[in-house]
């Protein structure tokens, strides 16, 4: 398991890093002012990137702007001038930050959202399905095995059933069904990685992708965590 180097910084504090006229902020569990100010326009704009995914309460540990303030302690947004292009939720999953949530608005570019991906795959791990797991696997190209995880050793209290074992029959219907054509289709490679959980009545199918970077000593340190705001240096494919 990699760990976060330590440096001196504040535990989990405000960050804020500007490339190419976009502004990242960092906000941390200290960070309450910043996050009840902002919650009503970023939980807005997570309901409307999840209208068509069954809703932003599910699944994503949180169920409205206030209780989103109390649990979830990292969040990143993604400025253009005063407006919010995207924002990205992430718990802490023991040692481990886990990617909750991702929206974005008409000014996100597509470097934004190339950069958001890089982001939480360099820096967390997220259980991903539909088009932001495409999106995903489309921008980590044939580097993209080193970044898919196991779910039984990563969230070991979680029940998971591997895709093939659930069966691929019982997922043909009309919330999974496109995301296994694809899969099946475009990434054969990646399906023995996927998965079935069980959220509200139904089940979903999802691929867990990113690193399991651990915060070292439970201090994660928002110099590094900063870095994943930085334009133009993708390392992985195309």
């Amino acid at each position: 398991m990699k760990t976060f180097a330590h440096r001196p910084s504040v535990f989990l504090s405000a960050h804020s890093d500007t490339y190419h006229g976009e502004r990242v902020e960092i906000y941390g569990p200290q960070d309450f002012e910043k996050k009840t100010r902002d919650a009503a326009h970023v939980y807005s704009i997570l309901e409307v990137s999840y209208r068509g995914l069954g809703g932003i309460n599910r699944g994503s540990g949180f169920q409205n702007p206030w209780n989103m303030v109390d649990s979830i302690p990292v969040w990143r947004v993604v400025w253009v001038g005063e407006y919010v292009a995207s924002v990205t939720m992430f718990k802490l999953n023991g040692s481990l930050l886990k990617m909750v949530a991702y929206g974005t608005t008409d000014w996100a570019t597509q470097d934004i959202k190339r950069n958001d991906i890089e982001c939480f795959v360099k820096f967390s791990h997220a259980e991903l399905s539909g088009p932001v797991l495409f999106k995903t696997l489309r921008q980590l190209g044939a580097s993209r095995h080193a970044f898919l995880l196991s779910p039984s050793e990563m969230m070991p209290g979680r029940r998971t059933i591997p895709a093939h074992k659930f069966g691929h029959g019982r997922l043909r219907d009309e919330e999974n069904g496109s995301t296994l054509l694809k899969l099946e289709r475009d990434y054969p490679d990646v399906l023995p990685h996927a998965y079935v959980r069980k959220l509200g009545e139904g089940y979903k199918l999802k691929v867990l992708v990113g690193v399991d970077l651990a915060v070292e000593d439970g201090g994660l340190q928002l110099a590094d965590f900063g870095v994943m705001s930085a334009y133009g240096s993708m390392f992985i494919g195309d």
